[in-house]
């Protein structure tokens, strides 16, 4: 039983390590993809400003041959009412394109800010892809190595088990299928290795004799007990 226990144990340990290969796979494709839209969506940001900077600097020409135009015109007057009509529009256009002239600025900075940002990105993006690459060609020679691991105990766990003690083979199979598939135990200190249960010193004696079927009073595991002089 306990060779088989260790069996069992081999079998759960190589799951464990393929599952946390896969993991690790699944984590960095994860954060490849969190690039990639971040890329996506600093891209799509990008356009409108460019439009935003494109759609300001056709203000601002119109607003400049408007100021243009109304500063001929003005010249041209000789009412002084007509004069301080179009003195006003002027000034209007005159505020209209500081306002082009403040939006563009800040427009300018959101672009630049944005290119180095994608730029950023991009650069993240290829060093997690290469990562990716790194990782990945570990992780399916790790997997293929747990994996051929797990099939070799497996099938000496199924070759042992067909030989086990009748009397104990229904017991043993139905502890060892439920998790924390555990079906046999040392016992430490006194105590169950499986539940930490104190077990009397009687069955603790009786545990060390060859070939008993020694069981926790707790948890109803079988326990074996190594003597002092076998452990040192």
């Amino acid at each position: 039983m306990i060779e088989l226990q260790k069996h069992m144990d081999k079998i759960l340990l190589c799951r464990t390590q393929v599952k946390d290969e896969q993991e690790k796979l699944v984590q960095l494709q994860n954060e490849c993809a969190l690039c990639e839209r971040g890329i996506v969506t600093t891209e799509e940001k990008h356009k409108l400003i460019k439009a935003s900077i494109k759609a300001n600097e056709l203000d601002l020409s119109g607003a400049d041959e408007r100021k243009i135009k109304l500063e001929a015109r003005k010249s041209a007057l000789s009412s002084e009412r007509e004069v301080e009509a179009v003195t006003r529009e002027i000034n209007a256009v005159v505020a209209l394109i500081s306002t082009c002239e403040e939006s563009l600025i800040t427009l300018m900075d959101e672009n630049d800010s944005c290119e180095k940002e994608i730029s950023r990105l991009r650069q993240n993006h290829a060093d997690k892809q290469d990562e990716y690459a790194r990782v990945k060609e570990e992780a399916d020679k790790k997997i293929i190595e747990w994996s051929e691991s797990e099939v070799l105990h497996n099938s000496q766990y199924e070759s042992l088990i067909k030989d086990l003690d009748s009397r104990v083979k229904p017991k043993f199979s139905k502890l060892i299928s439920g998790k924390p598939f555990k079906a046999i135990a040392a016992v430490s200190n006194n105590s169950c290795g499986a539940c930490n249960f104190t077990i009397p010193s009687s069955l603790v004696y009786e545990s060390m004799k060859d070939n008993a079927l020694s069981v926790c009073t707790n948890c109803g595991r079988f326990i074996y007990s190594i003597p002092v002089q076998e452990a040192e």
